[in-house]
């Protein structure tokens, strides 16, 4: 996929880039994830968010790059995939939606309900 779309010089949009935006930083996040459930120790515990921070950093850079370089395929792209997690637009639990800031799809919230009067009773 990657390296097809580095051929054609286009966006590379397919396969895991489908879903979201960094699956390799996902899974390196997981593998993070593993890592402090298999062996909780002081230092796991304290590169996790440094780590985390970092690869959030750089993929805010490699967008940037990218949002520049493809403009035209970018702003789609970016607007119906979110950066780091799965789309959960099929997947969000009853009574939650899924939006993001910019109100795509992206981060699970749940749906505000609105207020009975007593007068919608009636």
């Amino acid at each position: 996929m990657l390296r097809d779309a580095a051929q054609h010089d286009r966006l590379a949009a397919t396969g895991p880039y489908a879903w979201v935006r960094h699956p390799q930083y996902d899974g390196f996040i997981l593998i993070m994830i593993g890592f402090l459930l298999q062996w909780p120790t002081i230092p796991t515990l304290i590169m996790f968010p440094i780590l985390v921070l970092v690869y959030a950093r750089l993929a805010r850079s490699e967008e940037h790059e990218v949002a520049i370089r493809y403009r035209d395929q970018w702003e789609p792209y970016a607007a119906r995939t979110p950066t780091f997690w799965l789309s959960c637009s099929c997947s969000a639990p009853r009574g939650w939606r899924c939006t993001d800031r910019r109100g795509g799809s992206g981060s699970v919230r749940p749906r505000r309900r609105r207020r009975r009067h007593s007068l919608d009773l009636l």
